[in-house]
């Protein structure tokens, strides 16, 4: 388990993650943003019909953890996700995957 650390006041930290289940062909997806304080300001919980891969099911959670923050006017942000992979194509804008594209321009 690894301890949440809180941004920098006057900053949210948007925590993400992604579940896959091709029993039911279906990707869940989690999202909470907090303040410095670890108050919790918005969070969302997702299930969407679909059959991707857990790198692409990373990405739609952090991509719509962006949405989630700007449409609740909390910028600026930073992201933290477990998957190092799409951190890392995410950071070094490396997006060799269509489905996650999207994601790259809303950061």
């Amino acid at each position: 388990m690894v301890k949440w650390h809180p941004p920098e006041e006057g900053c949210w930290k948007i925590n993400t993650d992604a579940a896959t289940c091709y029993a039911n062909r279906s990707i869940g997806l989690g999202i909470i943003i907090r303040n410095n304080l670890g108050v919790v300001k918005a969070a969302a919980s997702i299930k969407l019909k679909a059959m991707v891969s857990p790198l692409v099911a990373e990405a739609l959670a952090v991509w719509r953890g962006v949405i989630l923050a700007v449409e609740n006017g909390l910028v600026p942000f930073h992201i933290e996700t477990d998957s190092l992979q799409v951190a890392d194509l995410l950071n070094k804008g490396l997006v060799p995957h269509a489905e996650i594209r999207d994601a790259r321009p809303l950061q």
